[in-house]
């Protein structure tokens, strides 16, 4: 929980910045996508360079590679980062 990454959008080329967090501190707008959202899922466990697909819907089909994994409280030394902030 809580690792920021770049990504690029393999249709559109458009760079992105998101970080993976609990449904109570996601908000879209902010480049917070829930761990349970279809994004969510689809980024879980993909390494720099990897290529994550979601189908948020039956007609449409995303497909986004990993450039750069910005931040993870782990490699960082901040496990406790990955506790919900809200349900403590």
């Amino acid at each position: 929980m809580f690792t920021t990454f770049s990504c690029v959008d393999l249709a559109r080329h458009q760079r992105m910045v998101w970080t993976i967090s609990y449904p109570e501190e996601a908000d879209f707008s902010l480049g917070r996508i829930c761990v349970f959202s279809p994004l969510g899922i689809a980024f879980l466990g993909t390494r720099r360079g990897g290529v994550s697909e979601c189908k948020p819907a039956l007609e449409i089909s995303l497909r986004f590679v990993v450039q750069e994994i910005l931040f993870q409280p782990e490699a960082a030394g901040v496990p406790e980062l990955n506790k919900c902030r809200s349900c403590h």
